[in-house]
């Protein structure tokens, strides 16, 4: 806000109740979604469940100090898990001048949808991209920009850091110490949303202690 340039013009309330709500969103309603995704993918794959569990043996917080490098299945699970079920698949962008894009005049101030998760479901570059397969990001290498779960650019996501810290220490506290066992079945449609939607159903679970 300290920042913005004079030729903006003034900061509405509009404008703050949406920069407040994206905040908002990213950091912590985007964030449940996401683990509570993961885990009703796990719940289907119990095979990479128990090879993740494996991995977490020696799991605690303090060693995200040192990035995820010891921890590769479950930085793989949460990538994975981010391109099935991305926080919003895409958003609506405004036209600040006329442009031409791949050879259409888009007029200024046209209302433009941008669909930044379209990329995780393109078969030239994940195969068999509607499967949950965590395996994919242990080999693969895949172009930067083909992971549009937090945009990029000058309107990439407020909240994405504290998504990449949060997921990966909820998730790793819960597998190590905690079998979950689903009380519902997984229903895995699509969805195509703007990051506000979540399950509209209970989603039933016994959590036992492991050990």
């Amino acid at each position: 806000i300290r920042d913005r340039p004079e030729a903006a013009g003034e900061y509405t309330m509009e404008e703050k109740s949406y920069d407040a709500y994206l905040l908002l969103v990213a950091g912590a309603e985007n964030t449940t979604k996401l683990i509570t995704w993961i885990i009703q993918y796990l719940h289907a794959n119990p095979e990479w469940t128990e090879e993740l569990r494996a991995e977490l043996r020696d799991w605690h917080p303090e060693a995200l100090r040192k990035g995820m490098a010891d921890f590769p299945k479950l930085k793989a699970t949460i990538m994975e898990g981010e391109r099935m079920q991305p926080g919003a698949f895409f958003h609506i962008r405004v036209a600040a001048r006329d442009i031409e894009l791949l050879g259409y005049r888009i007029p200024k101030d046209t209302p433009v949808l941008h669909i930044q998760a379209l990329c995780h479901f393109l078969e030239e570059i994940y195969h068999d991209p509607f499967t949950f397969r965590p395996q994919r990001w242990l080999d693969g290498k895949f172009p930067k920009k083909a992971h549009g779960t937090f945009g990029g650019g000058t309107h990439i996501c407020l909240g994405m850091n504290v998504t990449r810290l949060h997921a990966p220490v909820i998730l790793g506290n819960l597998l190590k110490d905690f079998h979950v066992d689903l009380q519902f079945d997984p229903d895995f449609s699509d969805r195509l949303d703007l990051g506000g939607a979540f399950h509209r159903v209970p989603l039933p679970a016994v959590f036992r202690k492991t050990g």
